[in-house]
């Protein structure tokens, strides 16, 4: 048998209409897609009884646990859907917002014409943001589902018309000051999703399957580090005098190139820094952590 090479051909990623029906709706386009993983735990365990023996008396397997990731470039930042929860899309322009319920993605794999995969009922559970000098902005994600089968489907190929944002396209500014001099970023939208099955009544081989995914408390966390600025000191400790009682800071990201925008505002407070100061000849950066009480998101696009 031939060996085959590991490079995934084609991804095809459709946002379902029910959960587990593989994605009925239509395509949503992830950017450029560098990577689509997953991993099935059958959580099989071994049984004993007071017989004399002492092997096990038989294996039992349990609920199957799906998870997985998608790695890719953000050209667009609508299909974010999956993390935040609420899109609305106005022809050239639209808006994120975060929901209490996420919507379930099913994907399409072609490793080559004979290892196709389908994946049911995914959702995300964590996504990273991250952007560094000489980089891509790129997104990493974590993804809980309810099901991995063969599958002959032949899909097309999701090649964006449109280029992919870069580092030079970003920008951080904090209270709507002037910008902020970064040299990375990384911004985390964490909504905790866990799979469920209950001891409830199911159809013929479903039982190992769980049922339903559901979002627990969103968790909105971030790093940057940025030359060394006495305002943005002033933003973790509260000012000159220490402020008792900081008030919420605006730390705004924001992506620009010649046909797309796209943004995110967190509201939120810095938390920590980090500075090393010393006689060396080099830049001066400090470190800064970020914890958010809440995010939204809005871009534009072209139409035609």
């Amino acid at each position: 048998m031939a060996v085959k090479s590991g490079i995934i051909e084609k991804v095809q990623m459709k946002e379902e209409t029910a959960f587990g029906d593989g994605g009925e709706g239509s395509s949503v386009e992830f950017g450029f897609i560098k990577k689509l993983s997953w991993s099935a735990e059958t959580n099989t365990s071994a049984n004993y009884s007071v017989d004399g023996d002492h092997k096990p008396n038989t294996l039992t397997d349990g609920v199957l646990a799906f998870s997985g990731g998608l790695d890719w470039d953000i050209t667009d930042g609508r299909e974010l859907e999956c993390i935040f929860g609420t899109l609305t899309d106005a022809a050239g322009s639209f808006s994120l917002a975060t929901a209490n319920v996420l919507p379930s993605y099913g994907w399409h794999g072609v490793l080559d014409s004979d290892n196709n995969a389908q994946g049911k009922g995914f959702k995300f559970s964590r996504v990273t943001i991250n952007g560094s000098k000489g980089s891509t902005i790129n997104c990493s994600s974590d993804m809980v589902g309810q099901n991995v089968v063969p599958s002959a489907v032949a899909i097309t190929s999701q090649t964006p018309s449109i280029n992919q944002f870069v580092w030079l396209d970003a920008s951080v500014t904090i209270n709507g000051g002037t910008a902020v001099d970064v040299e990375d970023f990384s911004l985390v939208i964490d909504r905790n999703t866990e799979a469920r099955r209950g001891i409830e009544a199911t159809s013929e081989n479903a039982k190992r399957l769980i049922t339903s995914i559901f979002e627990k408390n969103l968790g909105i966390t971030g790093s940057f580090t940025a030359v060394a600025k006495a305002e943005i000191f002033d933003a973790i400790l509260g000012g000159i005098t220490i402020d008792d009682y900081r008030t919420d800071a605006n730390i705004v990201f924001t992506f620009g190139n010649d046909t797309n925008t796209l943004g995110f505002t967190v509201s939120g407070k810095l938390t920590t820094t980090n500075r090393d100061s010393g006689a060396e000849d080099e830049l001066v950066t400090m470190s800064f952590d970020i914890i958010g009480k809440s995010i939204a998101g809005s871009g534009t696009y072209p139409t035609e």
